[in-house]
């Protein structure tokens, strides 16, 4: 009985799930859902996520260089199965961490500002509001640090910028209206 007990609390602790990935995707891969399992669950594959359609050459570089930057900076190393990065390692550095963590960040986003029309006001706040809860964390000696390994602002800021140049791509292809 209690080989039963500890196999369902494994599966609930352990399974992926939405309190588990901390509301952030991977930016190289998005999960495309397949079909489902003859007991009703949902099977995923993890497929290439493509740079939007209809956006500019110039909009997908900088799209993809904010790519490469967030994931070095929120994703590149795994243990333990949590994914982190440079700015994980980094924040524990006292003081001088959450300073190179902070030049990091904001120059991700500026990175991102240099779209052909430039960023709009609302997300330049929203890319700024992720920056300044990121660094705030890391102001909490230990804690903070453990928190800013899930809440990845970078990965945040890379999502609104992607999602702002889908919508950019669609404007151009006559599928929504302004």
């Amino acid at each position: 009985m209690s080989h039963f007990v500890i196999k369902w609390v494994a599966n609930r602790l352990l399974k992926d799930n939405q309190l588990n990935k901390f509301g952030v995707e991977d930016p190289y891969y998005e999960e495309t859902l397949i079909g489902y399992a003859h007991d009703g669950k949902p099977k995923y594959k993890r497929v290439v996520r493509k740079v939007p359609e209809g956006i500019s050459e110039h909009d997908a570089k900088v799209l993809n260089k904010v790519r490469k930057q967030a994931y070095r900076y929120d994703m590149w190393f795994s243990a333990l199965g949590m994914r982190f990065g440079l700015s994980s390692v980094v924040g524990l550095v006292p003081a001088v961490g959450s300073i190179i963590i902070m030049h990091w960040s904001l120059s991700l986003f500026l990175n991102a500002r240099r779209l052909d029309d430039g960023l709009p006001l609302d997300i330049q706040l929203l890319f700024l509001f992720n920056i300044l809860v990121d660094f705030l964390l890391l102001l909490i000696p230990i804690v903070g640090d453990l928190i800013e390994v899930g809440y990845k602002a970078n990965l945040r800021n890379f999502l609104l910028l992607e999602k702002h140049l889908t919508r950019i791509g669609q404007k151009s292809a006559g599928l929504i209206s302004a």
